[in-house]
């Protein structure tokens, strides 16, 4: 079940961080109580990728490479690598399963862009607020 842990806000955004072993949630809110942002990070143990919205860009949907495959050299610098292959049903369910303690109209937004991969045709902003 995905947990709040405590961030660093500016004046400008607040900034929220739910976590647990294989998943972190981080969610951006303006200044009204409305929702600019969140990335939603799966699999962090093994093949961890990170589908990401905001309202200006939309989603995307990456692979991260967690720079540890060099063998007998430092460990590398974590990178995205685009990675589009997604079921976003099965990605919207999983979120789902590990939101139980999230506020409803945290969880409903985010499953709802999940669902539709952000798709910016539909993004309506005034239906962000939380």
């Amino acid at each position: 079940m995905l947990r709040p842990h405590p961030c660093r806000q500016t004046d400008s955004l607040k900034k929220l961080w739910f976590s647990d072993p294989g998943n972190d949630l981080f969610v951006w809110l303006n200044n009204a109580g409305h929702i600019t942002a969140f990335q939603f990070s799966y699999n962090k143990s093994d093949n961890e990728h990170l589908f990401s919205w905001n309202e200006h860009h939309g989603s995307s949907h990456d692979r991260i490479d967690d720079g540890e495959d060099v063998y007998l050299r430092i460990k590398m610098s974590p990178i995205m690598i685009p990675n589009a292959a997604i079921s976003c049903a099965q990605l919207a369910e999983s979120f789902r399963g590990v939101s139980e303690l999230l506020e409803p109209e945290l969880v409903a937004f985010i499953y709802n862009k999940l669902r539709a991969q952000g798709n910016s045709q539909t993004d309506n902003p005034s239906a962000n607020k939380l």
